[in-house]
């Protein structure tokens, strides 16, 4: 934990109120009085139980001022009494992580059985099967840092300790309900298991996700050593039906990733592709996800082929105008505003329907860079409660998966601003007292 805090970010800490969370907050604080000042409890309230809820984050932020802590509580503005289990998670996950990278989170030994179990429903691969992990890092966000310290620990240890020691906590009354697919596993199966076998399953499973971790850290070494990837995008049929299937599909899954394409592939494309690796007369047909395999190679088909890569690059807020290898241009144009013009151009762009085009708040010293998108990269768009990934942006709006890669992104001191076809970033928006802005004109050369 201390060399995680020496990344010197602050410290978040995902504290629902509940036994589990708490129980971090207060090891966290009773053993790291040294990063005390760095602590940030972080509260996400999904609306979902009404008061009940309200009430969890009023104790929190009581919890906080006791300890002497800073504080931050988050709403899901759009939240539903029969929203998902997803949609919850990943509202909370944008709120905490729009404030810092580093976040402890309260799992235990129990949350690891029921993962596990969950996760072989779904038939997840050894990546899925190895979380929750105690330090888990992000492909797509390498900045990004989940720490897990409670995960050797029983929950019905975390609320013993809790009851002997006189410290208080919330109990989430969903908990107790057979709403949610976790909540079945936990009141119906586990105990299940724990009877037929005649041991603790969840301690048993907590030992097989620390293994299946270590063949999966083997399997990444291996694969990013052999990623039998050419300059052109394709992947070489031979080479990647030599290597072992953990390692074909570990390289298929980051080569689709590139692409765009994962998520059109899915498990069941993946798997298809390993099988058409075996040798055959006729390749098989992989058109519906966007590939060609021919005798020789794998490859992308030309309207899911990558655009060309162009560097980034930094432009002035004196205004210009940026061609880029496709055929597109940006033209950015500087803005002084009085309030009055402020106003009309607020007004404009509430009718505005075209996302080809924006204008937004930027300080003549600003500096601004364009580059073509990353993965992981996630902006708040205008109006928005919170971050959201830029690729479910994408998605939201019905922007081709094709065009998705070659859309010129702007930034401003380090910050995602827009995106064409994207509202802008709230955290750029015009307001009257907007004295400095751009206007962005994104247009694309009609080959036709």
């Amino acid at each position: 934990m201390r060399a995680a805090a020496a990344l010197g970010a602050d410290i978040g800490i995902a504290c629902s109120g509940g036994a589990d969370s708490v129980c971090l907050l207060l090891a966290l604080y009773t053993h790291l009085p040294e990063l005390r000042e760095r602590l940030l409890i972080l509260h996400f309230d999904h609306k979902i139980r009404g008061a009940e809820s309200s009430a969890d984050a009023a104790f929190v932020r009581k919890l906080a001022a006791k300890l002497g802590l800073r504080c931050e509580c988050g709403t899901w503005k759009e939240s539903r009494t029969d929203a998902s289990e997803d949609a919850a998670r990943r509202a909370r996950m944008d709120f905490l992580h729009s404030r810092t990278d580093l976040i402890c989170f309260g799992h235990n030994r129990d949350d690891v059985a029921e993962t596990i179990l969950l996760r072989l429903g779904r038939g997840s691969g050894i990546d899925g099967l190895s979380g929750p992990r105690p330090v888990q890092r992000f492909r797509s966000r390498p900045q990004w840092l989940h720490l897990r310290p409670l995960l050797d620990i029983s929950g019905s240890e975390i609320r013993r300790v809790l009851r002997e020691s006189g410290i208080a906590w919330r109990e989430d009354s969903t908990n107790a309900t057979n709403a949610y697919a976790r909540n079945r596993l936990r009141h119906q199966v586990l105990p299940l298991l724990n009877e037929a076998l005649g041991r603790d399953w969840a301690a048993g499973a907590a030992r097989s996700r620390a293994l299946v971790e270590e063949a999966d850290a083997l399997v990444e070494r291996a694969s990013a050593k052999y990623y039998p990837i050419n300059e052109n995008d394709t992947l070489s049929r031979t080479r990647l039906a030599a290597l072992p299937t953990a390692m074909a599909r570990r390289t298929l899954d980051v080569w689709l990733s590139t692409l765009g394409l994962r998520e059109k592939a899915g498990a069941a494309g993946i798997d298809r592709i390993l099988e058409g690796l075996k040798p055959s007369d006729t390749p098989p047909e992989l058109s519906s996800i966007g590939l060609q395999m021919t005798d020789t190679e794998l490859r992308p088909l030309p309207e899911f082929r990558p655009p060309p890569r162009w560097p980034s690059c930094s432009v002035s807020t004196k205004g210009c105008k940026v061609f880029f290898p496709d055929g597109s241009a940006l033209s950015i144009e500087p803005l002084t505003l009085d309030k009055e013009e402020a106003e009309k151009l607020i007004s404009k762009m509430k009718r505005e329907k075209d996302n080809s085009r924006a204008i937004i708040h930027a300080p003549e010293a600003s500096s601004i860079e364009l580059r073509l998108r990353k993965d992981g990269d996630r902006y708040r768009p205008l109006g928005g409660a919170g971050e959201t990934k830029l690729s479910d942006a994408f998605v939201n709006r019905k922007i081709p998966l094709a065009e998705r890669g070659r859309i010129p992104l702007v930034l401003i001191e380090d910050r995602l601003a827009w995106a064409p076809g994207l509202p802008p970033a709230e955290d750029f928006r015009l307001s009257t007292d907007t004295s400095e802005a751009l206007r962005l004109i994104y247009s694309r050369v009609s080959n036709k």
